[in-house]
């Protein structure tokens, strides 16, 4: 990917280079924003640290010890067809508090172009919080986010680091000279969460660790109610385990499964689709039991992960 400068052998991004920016998704401790580079046809993510406290970006990203932990534990058990590795890169802080706007965007909009996001009457808000207005909307009152605190540190050292990798929720459609393909984009995006039992000593637990989340989280009001979706039935390698684990997953995602069409968001939690042929219409219009194809592939992709662990483990 282009860029005009490096900074301590790592790439610089150089947002002025890309345009269609759009929200991508979060998670407890990251949120991903997508832009696709106005020369090359490949769109690509940035993954950008959050801070543990708020939903702000941190200061201090931990995008370097995740890609270590990548290279040592992950990348060794798949094959490089099968994985893209992540790509260190750094941001402006100035760049960034811009960049930090595109979270806070309606479901799959998208902004064209880096002036355009950088207008403060139209995105004024940013989840990185240097103006007084982003200040007070996310109460960011904290010690370690003063500004007495922050400056001193971004005058040292003005890059905030990330992770970059390709958008899978849009493939090119000519990968390599002699395969050209044709049609949308599906792609199934799943956090599985962990497939095993979590043992300590002298405590003799009955679920799963998800389980336990999600009694916690429905208690908590965070969720109205708890889904019926195991990580363990996922893993287990039995066909109709694995496919009804699947089908709770698809029909209560609770922020861990989430479908694309051709970059866009097309089923996620805040989408209500009582059944699944509704469901199905909308990701493959007009074709017959397209749906339980997309389950039977998603599945093989589990049972393939199971098959890995046990030569491995």
């Amino acid at each position: 990917m282009a860029a005009s400068r490096r900074y301590q052998s790592v790439m610089i991004v150089d947002p002025w280079e890309f345009r269609g920016f759009c929200f991508r998704g979060e998670g407890r401790r990251n949120v991903v924003v997508s832009a696709k580079h106005q020369n090359e046809d490949m769109r690509i993510v940035w993954r950008l640290t959050k801070d543990k406290r708020a939903r702000i970006v941190a200061l201090n990203s931990n995008s370097e010890l995740l890609l270590k932990y990548i290279k040592s534990y992950v990348l060794p058990l798949l094959n490089s067809n099968f994985f893209c590795e992540p790509q260190l890169v750094k941001i402006h802080f100035e760049d960034m508090i811009h960049i930090a706007k595109v979270p806070l965007l309606p479901h799959n909009q998208k902004v064209d172009s880096f002036s355009e996001l950088r207008d403060n009457i139209r995105f004024p808000l940013s989840l990185f919080p240097l103006d007084y207005r982003s200040r007070s909307e996310f109460g960011i009152f904290f010690s370690d986010w003063s500004l007495d605190n922050v400056l001193p540190v971004l005058d040292e050292n003005p890059f905030i680091s990330a992770l970059q990798m390709p958008d899978a929720t849009r493939m090119p459609k000519k990968i390599f000279n002699s395969l050209v393909m044709y049609g949308p984009t599906i792609t199934v995006e799943i956090k599985p969460k962990q497939g095993f039992y979590q043992k300590h000593p002298g405590v003799n637990v009955s679920f799963c660790n998800n389980c336990i989340l999600q009694l916690e989280k429905t208690q908590s009001k965070e969720f109205c109610k708890m889904y019926d979706y195991c990580p363990l039935e996922l893993f287990s390698g039995d066909f109709n385990r694995m496919m009804n684990a699947l089908i709770s997953l698809f029909k209560n995602p609770h922020r861990n499964l989430r479908l694309f069409r051709d970059g866009d968001c097309v089923y996620d939690d805040h989408v209500d689709f009582s059944d699944l042929c509704r469901f199905q219409n909308q990701l493959f219009p007009g074709q017959e039991d397209s749906l339980n194809v997309l389950l039977s592939l998603v599945r093989f992709v589990a049972e393939q992960t199971v098959l890995l662990y046990n030569y491995f483990k």
